[in-house]
């Protein structure tokens, strides 16, 4: 299949869980408390972005991402139960957003096939991962919060270091 098919595909991923949420929500009476979630609501749109260059930037396999969905979605369940969040809108939450972990997990042990569009890919998680810092600590107040302070800092780590790896080897 073509890259510009993929990427449309990928990038339709995002957009679509956006709707079902905001319609879930609306049926629900729950659209303030989603509005609310900025991660939920703002910051998961980098995975627009992110989805629709991917294509470009690596040769996806996608028997790894199918791997790495299944983590992914066992991960994101125990700490969506935690969170007492499995209704229609956690349920699509819970579809999509493992997707975009396994997505991003290939990513990372994937060779560039474009060094280039792989860098650019590469800096929408990174902001993901500061923002979601910045809203958990700052904006919750959650500063104690230690799962998902540990997971968004985990990621931005492995993605600089992922980063360095590169600019090192290239020289």
């Amino acid at each position: 299949m073509e890259k510009k098919y993929i990427s449309a595909v990928l990038g339709s991923i995002p957009v679509t869980g956006f709707v079902l949420i905001c319609y879930f929500a609306a049926v629900s009476g729950t659209l303030t408390e989603v509005r609310a979630n900025y991660a939920l609501f703002y910051l998961d749109w980098v995975f627009l972005f992110f989805n629709l260059l991917l294509p470009y930037a690596i040769g996806i396999k996608w028997r790894r991402v199918f791997i790495f969905y299944i983590p992914s979605l066992a991960i994101l369940f125990a700490i969506q139960y935690s969170w007492d969040w499995l209704g229609p809108v956690g349920l699509v939450h819970l579809a999509i957003m493992p997707l975009e972990a396994a997505l991003f997990i290939s990513m990372i042990l994937a060779e560039p096939a474009n060094l280039k569009a792989y860098v650019i890919a590469m800096l929408f998680p990174a902001a993901y991962f500061l923002s979601a810092l910045f809203v958990v600590i700052f904006i919750y107040s959650r500063g104690t919060d230690w799962i998902e302070i540990s997971l968004d800092a985990l990621g931005l780590a492995i993605i600089m270091l992922r980063l360095w790896h590169l600019s090192s080897s290239r020289r």
